[in-house]
């Protein structure tokens, strides 16, 4: 297993496990956007590590069903 270095590495990884996860439940972008109240530019965001915030993780990993990452 590789050792994580920098937040930009992290950010990546959340943002990739973010997706797989949405991909799993069959949802597009546009549907989690709906359910989780965040904006599509958000979304796209938080998955391509180019930014997010705190309150647009949490809001889309409850409308995922998975409170336990926070």
């Amino acid at each position: 297993m590789a050792i994580i270095h920098t937040p930009q590495e992290l950010e990546i990884i959340l943002g990739n496990n973010v997706k797989s996860l949405r991909l799993q439940k069959n949802l597009d972008r546009k549907s989690l956007c709906l359910q989780a109240g965040v904006s599509l530019n958000a979304l796209k965001n938080l998955e391509n590590a180019k930014g997010s915030t705190l309150m647009t993780l949490i809001r889309v990993l409850k409308a995922l069903g998975n409170e336990e990452w926070i």
